[in-house]
């Protein structure tokens, strides 16, 4: 099966999950066998498996075969991420994935690529200081999902932010992780 064709399938499934007719996009009320919680979870798997096919076959044509595939995480793996209680920067939270991929088969994902995808939600923005280097801040919208800022002095004496992700924040991380891994395979 081509790869639009196994996209094309994956969206269907999806439709069925959301008692949604693939055919004619009309909302399906009184089916019983979809509605049943177990056809439901086993649509949701077969998604699942879908996208990592996808994800993992995709341009295999084009790819050598040495060369890592990018960044992704199961559904079931993303289950175990531990979340640190207290808030830890973004560098710390990257590391804590990368601890449940295959890094022989697979790229990490790295903190500037989470906080790229952070700052396209308008979660952060880049400013500039005085001496021209440039910064990741908190934008209102952070709170929102739980990201904070502290306050830090450096041995020079100089004030600086850290933005830090709290329990809440991570977990906004994990649940969009799908979302932050459609993003590395577009750019």
């Amino acid at each position: 099966m081509d790869y639009d064709k196994m996209c094309k399938v994956k969206e269907d499934v999806e439709l069925l999950i959301n008692n949604i007719d693939p055919k004619s996009k009309l909302i399906i009320y009184e089916d019983t066998i979809l509605k049943s919680n177990y056809n439901k979870q086993l649509l949701k798997d077969i998604v699942a498996l879908m996208d990592e096919f996808i994800f993992f076959n995709a341009e295999t044509n084009n790819l050598n075969k040495r060369r890592k595939h990018g960044f992704y995480i199961t559904a079931e793996k993303r289950k175990q991420i531990s979340i640190s209680q207290s808030p830890i920067s973004i560098s710390t939270f990257a590391y804590i994935i990368n601890e449940f991929v295959d890094n022989e088969v697979m790229k990490k994902v790295k903190a500037s690529e989470i906080t790229a995808w952070l700052m396209e939600q308008g979660y952060l923005k880049e400013i500039t200081h005085e001496d021209g280097k440039i910064f990741k801040v908190l934008t209102d919208k952070a709170s929102d999902i739980g990201m904070l800022k502290e306050n830090k002095t450096n041995s020079f004496g100089r004030n600086y932010d850290i933005n830090l992700y709290s329990l809440k924040a991570q977990q906004f991380i994990i649940d969009n992780l799908d979302n932050i891994c459609k993003n590395l395979k577009i750019n």
